[in-house]
């Protein structure tokens, strides 16, 4: 079951907050309106989510942070409220540092979501990060290793990794780095090899190829027309072009540091602020809307998967037979586990 919130929807104010419910079944599948709560108070554009585990039920639940749209941006009184999707969608079990554009993990096996960068109300980029915990509580915890939004982070089998975005001196940046939660090197980032082409606002994922093999993929995007040539933005108008290149940072036994990204089959059509999310397995990776080459003019409906086998070249994306209900870009996406007693009766449809 793959869960989106509606995000952005430029076509209807009323969009804001709506989820679906996509039930994959097989190669085909079928999207419904989501039976679970919705999200009517969520600026969706500025939401990080994730699965966390309950207590005391110690099962799986879709949580959602995000800011009301009608409150101003105050630097001293705005936070992200944060969302039982199932239980309450009404009542926050929580609250976060206000950002914008901010990227999300769970870790600590799924009892914790990490909220990392974003943008404050002064649109600067952050590199503060929290700790939202199951239980509603949040902690500061460790800086990024430099300002970023609108970037991806991902876990990995021994660490978590951070890659692309921009900061406060770049629109497009290359770098990418790990970190280890467990261990010596827990509390300090390791750079890596740096994305050959730098991106924002892209469709990231890791998928497992075979028992040892991790790939991290790092999907379009938007990039800035200054880095395509010096006068592009003079000659052509406007500031961003959508992109369909996908990189690969093939992973094997945990080596990340002699791994380097490479080019992979692209995307069927340039794609950014769309959702992604990879089944539980880590076998196949979704994305869900987004923006096409006209930006917001161009919303998607269209959902692709990836799925990859030994190599890089051997990955395929696939357009999937089922569509969305309308354009969304900048929404959230979470892969529900096949079987819950929590939410067995919200997915019964």
């Amino acid at each position: 079951m793959l869960i989106t919130t509606d995000g952005d929807d430029y076509s209807s104010v009323s969009g804001i907050g709506e989820t679906h419910l996509l039930a994959i079944t097989g190669t085909e599948g079928s999207l419904h309106q989501c039976p679970i709560n919705s999200l009517p108070f969520l600026d969706l554009e500025s939401a990080v989510g994730g699965l966390l585990m309950t207590a005391p039920e110690g099962t799986l639940a879709p949580i959602a942070c995000g800011a009301d749209p009608n409150i101003h941006c105050s630097s001293t009184t705005s936070t992200l409220k944060c969302y039982n999707m199932v239980t309450a969608a009404a009542n926050p079990i929580g609250s976060l540092t206000f950002r914008l554009d901010a990227a999300s993990v769970t870790i600590y096996n799924e009892t914790a979501l990490w909220v990392t960068g974003g943008t404050d109300c002064g649109e600067y980029k952050l590199s503060s990060t929290d700790l939202f915990q199951a239980g509603g509580s949040t902690i500061a915890f460790l800086d990024l290793p430099q300002a970023l939004s609108q970037h991806c982070i991902q876990r990995l089998h021994h660490g978590v990794i951070v890659y692309g975005g921009e900061d406060n001196f770049s629109d497009n940046v290359k770098t990418a780095s790990i970190v280890y939660l467990t261990g010596p090197d827990s509390s300090s980032w390791n750079a890596v090899d740096s994305l050959n082409k730098g991106r924002r606002a892209h469709a990231c994922g890791v998928l497992n190829v075979g028992p040892t093999m991790e790939f991290v993929v790092a999907a379009g995007g938007i990039l800035d027309f200054e880095d395509l040539c010096l006068f592009c933005e003079y000659y052509f108008g406007g500031e961003d072009i959508v992109i369909d290149s996908v990189e690969f940072l093939a992973i094997h036994n945990g080596d990340v540091i002699g791994a380097s990204w490479e080019q992979g089959p692209k995307l069927p059509t340039p794609l950014g602020n769309s959702a992604s999310a990879t089944t539980v397995d880590r076998s196949m990776l979704l994305i869900a809307g987004g923006v096409g080459e006209l930006e917001a003019k161009d919303q998607s409906r269209n959902v692709y998967s990836l799925v990859c086998y030994e190599t890089v070249s051997s990955c395929v994306w696939r357009k999937r037979a089922f569509e969305l209900w309308h354009g969304l870009s900048s929404s959230v996406a979470m892969i529900l586990p096949p079987f819950s007693s929590t939410l067995g009766i919200y997915l019964h449809i």
